[in-house]
């Protein structure tokens, strides 16, 4: 019997990249040990075998960072398939359906690290037909070309010790307290929105009727004085002219 973890390493850095709306530090990225420990404590199948497939850009140089990371990953269990990134479309999705196609004899159990459900779908529903189990992990509010029937969906933030930090899941609708919540504005522009926030909603059609009502008590007002100004104040003690 044998499982299989499939990360997809383009498409999970670029869906952290819309959870933080940049591309993330790579102290914000997942741990990949956490992440290794979870997948063999989740099954005492002997065989559990785990690939990270890598689109590599060669920008010229050496790159030691690059090369610590895949050291770091071979060291932690990971069988590494990286692909030079040529254009576009020299992507790694079909040989992350060869690999796992290579791997059918035996498989019980695979475990999909990607949003691209278009390119896994099509595999995971003949698979689970056959009675293989198929588990998706990667970010809830980014799932859901995975709303399959058949399929478990495991949110990555879930697993403990993957982030450092919880991720600023803004827009998260997945977990929503009963009473609703507010969602504040992120971005270069959140400090002046917040500025601009009322304490007070203000409906605009009553606004309106109370400005009309303060200027027609103003009109009445003036239009009182003027007519006060031409009424005689109290007669005094000679008659008007007119009465002699």
């Amino acid at each position: 019997m044998t499982r299989l973890l499939i990360w997809d390493a383009p498409n999970m850095d670029m869906s952290l990249g819309e959870i933080y709306g940049r591309m993330p530090f790579a102290t914000e990225r997942p741990d990949m040990k956490a992440i290794m420990r979870w997948y063999k404590n989740t099954n005492s199948i002997e065989q559990s075998l785990a690939c990270i497939f890598v689109n590599y850009e060669n920008r010229g140089g050496s790159n030691p960072k690059f090369h610590g990371w895949l050291r770091m990953l071979s060291g932690s269990g990971y069988t590494i398939f990286v692909k030079p990134k040529i254009n576009s479309e020299s992507d790694v999705d079909d040989d992350m359906i060869a690999h796992i196609k290579d791997h059918l004899d035996g498989l019980t159990e695979i475990v999909i690290a990607s949003h691209d459900a278009n390119c896994f779908k099509e595999l995971t529903v003949s698979l689970a037909a056959l009675g293989v189990k198929i588990v998706v992990t990667g970010y809830s509010e980014l799932a859901n070309g995975w709303d399959m029937g058949n399929i478990t969906f495991h949110d990555l933030e879930s697993i403990e010790g993957v982030f450092k930090n919880p991720l600023p899941r803004h827009v998260n609708v997945f977990n929503l307290p009963s009473e609703g919540m507010f969602f504040e504005p992120t971005g270069h522009n959140a400090t002046r929105q917040n500025r601009r926030i009322p304490a007070k909603r203000v409906n605009p059609i009553a606004s309106r009727i109370s400005s009309a009502r303060a200027l027609q008590n103003a009109q009445d007002a003036q239009s009182s004085e003027h007519s006060d100004a031409q009424i005689p104040s109290e007669p005094s003690g000679e008659p008007s002219p007119s009465a002699k």
